[in-house]
C-alpha cells in the first residue's frame, strides 16, 4: 500500500513539475520595455540600440521588437553584452520609426547567490521525484509486494 501511495505522490509531482518550473522562471525574470526613435538611411535596414538593462542570458531570444511602421519586420539579430547594444534587422530603409524593445532581465541580479539558488530548484524537484520513485521501489522489493 505504501508503494502505491509513493508512486501516486511521484505522479502528482511529475504532473506539477512543468508549472513549477514556469513559476520559478517567472520568479527569476522580469520584463523591461525600452522605446527608441530610430531613423535608417538609404539602403540601411538595421540599427543598433543600447538597452537600459542587461539582456537575460545575453540571448536575443529573450528580446522582442515592435515598430510603429507596417513596412518593418524587426528582429533582434545580435547582442553585445559588454556595451548592452542590441542589433535590430528587418527595418525599412530611409524611414523614421519608434521601436519598442521588450526583453527579459534577471530579477535576482542584486542578490548574490539568489539567481544560482533559483536555477537549482528545478533540479532539486527532479531529484525529489527520483527519490520518491526509488523509495517506492525499495519499499516494494524489501517487503516482497
Amino acid at each position: 500500500m505504501k508503494t502505491a501511495a509513493l508512486l501516486v505522490a511521484a505522479l502528482i509531482i511529475i504532473l506539477l513539475l512543468p508549472a513549477s518550473i514556469l513559476a520559478i522562471d517567472q520568479f527569476r525574470l522580469d520584463e523591461q520595455s525600452d522605446p527608441f526613435n530610430v531613423t535608417t538611411g538609404s539602403g540601411v535596414t538595421s540599427a543598433n540600440v543600447t538597452l537600459s538593462q542587461e539582456l537575460y542570458g545575453d540571448e536575443t531570444r529573450n528580446a522582442s521588437v515592435t515598430s510603429n511602421l507596417t513596412g518593418d519586420a524587426p528582429i533582434a539579430a545580435s547582442y553585445t553584452s559588454s556595451t548592452q547594444v542590441l542589433n535590430i534587422t528587418g527595418l525599412a530603409a530611409s524611414e523614421s520609426r519608434q521601436l519598442t524593445v521588450e526583453y527579459k532581465i534577471d530579477r535576482m541580479g542584486d542578490y548574490y547567490g539568489a539567481g544560482a539558488g533559483s536555477r537549482v530548484l528545478p533540479i532539486l524537484l527532479i531529484l525529489g521525484v527520483l527519490c520518491v520513485v526509488g523509495a517506492a521501489g525499495y519499499n516494494a522489493f524489501s517487503r516482497g509486494e
